[in-house]
């Protein structure tokens, strides 16, 4: 993707959904994300004190994968560790 097309993209964004937000890079990209302004949401398949860590800061955490979590979303974050199969991924890429 373009740089220019994903600043863009989030220029015009407010609500960031994370899939895999558990993880150590997506968490600290979702704590940033907030303290720039931005609200946020994600999933994950555990819970761990980086989702407790998130909650606090006003993150909404599903402990499950589901397309309707990401509805709303103007912008979905990703680790190279979700597959392709991962239903709120197959829903962000239609």
């Amino acid at each position: 993707m373009d740089k220019d097309i994903l600043f863009s993209i989030l220029d015009n964004a407010k609500n960031l959904y994370f899939i895999g937000i558990d993880g150590i890079s997506m968490s600290g990209i979702a704590v940033f994300a907030r303290e720039m302004g931005y609200e946020g949401s994600g999933s994950d398949r555990s819970e761990s004190d980086l989702t407790a860590r998130l909650r606090e800061s006003g993150v909404r955490i599903y402990l499950s994968h589901a397309a309707e979590h990401v509805v709303g979303a103007d912008a979905v974050v990703f680790t190279a560790a979700v597959g392709g199969d991962n239903p709120e991924m197959a829903y962000a890429a239609e």
